[in-house]
């Protein structure tokens, strides 16, 4: 891990000497007199400039071989889950969202003339991979780490000594396809969902761009573009569907009528108006 570079000391647990005799050995190169705790304790009390800032950048180089082109050096070399830890300490620290801004190691190991560290094993192309898949994968379910870089694409001029994704030919390393198949796994593809009767729809995916379909009862279809931030929430409206005529009810049975209520006569008619001997008179 490099202190950060941008202040003037902070460096002491970062570059030592190694001495072929052993005379030197271990000797901090630089010589400053703040080591890299008392610095992080002036940035916080002294100092105060930390407080102001948004972002905590770190650079990673576990088990690195410098290139000559750069000065050399040696680093030791640390679990994934170390550098997981480290990240997690710097922000509960001081508070601010932590990016990886420079991430490497290589995919060899020298046995006779190299004294940097390994994991598990001495450097190789698979392990260089295992290592890799392990960091991207805990960096990604971290939810203080927003960012990871990879410092040098390719091993031609690298500051790590094979320390690209790609050899020298371009040729991808396991590396390269392992970290590939992660981001593509962290990729959201075909997220369906069904509005409510608000047109209202949710859906869930990574952060990034999207294209967003949207198709009415009817069939008609229109279509927007989407940015998902990361552990935000993201509104898109979609707007220049015809509105639909409401269905008609089904009709509704007819109440039943009731029985009409039974009369009687109040008012009497002669059918014949007479009384003649022999005729019998009916009423009506």
């Amino acid at each position: 891990m490099n202190s950060p570079p941008e202040f003037d000391f902070g460096l002491r647990y970062q570059t030592y000497s190694l001495a072929s005799n052993g005379g030197n050995d271990n000797k901090d190169v630089n010589g400053y007199s703040t080591t890299f705790s008392d610095f992080l304790k002036q940035a916080r009390t002294t100092l105060g400039n930390l407080d102001s800032i948004d972002t905590i950048g770190l650079q990673f180089y576990p088990g690195c071989h410098v290139s000559s082109t750069y000065g050399s050096g040696e680093a030791p070399a640390m679990t994934p889950s170390w550098l997981v830890d480290t990240a997690d300490r710097y922000h509960d620290l001081f508070g601010k969202p932590v990016h990886i801004t420079e991430l490497s190691f290589p995919a060899s190991y020298d046995a006779g003339t190299w004294h940097s560290g390994y994991w598990r094993q001495q450097w190789d192309e698979a392990t260089q991979a295992d290592y890799a898949e392990s960091v991207y994968t805990m960096m990604f379910a971290d939810p203080n780490v927003h960012s990871i870089i990879w410092w040098d694409m390719c091993d031609t001029g690298a500051f790590v000594v094979d320390g690209g994704l790609v050899r020298a030919d371009l040729s991808e390393k396991p590396s390269f396809t392992r970290i590939k198949g992660l981001i593509q796994s962290w990729t959201t593809h075909n997220a369906t969902g069904t509005t409510n009767a608000s047109g209202i729809a949710g859906v869930q995916g990574f952060g990034g761009d999207y294209q967003v379909t949207v198709t009415s009862p009817a069939g008609d279809v229109k279509h927007a573009t989407a940015h998902i931030n990361e552990r935000g929430t993201t509104t898109v409206y979609v707007d220049g569907f015809a509105p639909q005529a409401p269905e008609p009810e089904p009709p509704q049975p007819e109440p039943p009528q009731p029985e009409p209520p039974e009369t009687k006569a109040s008012t009497f008619y002669f059918a014949e108006g007479t009384t003649r001997p022999g005729f019998d008179p009916f009423l009506c």
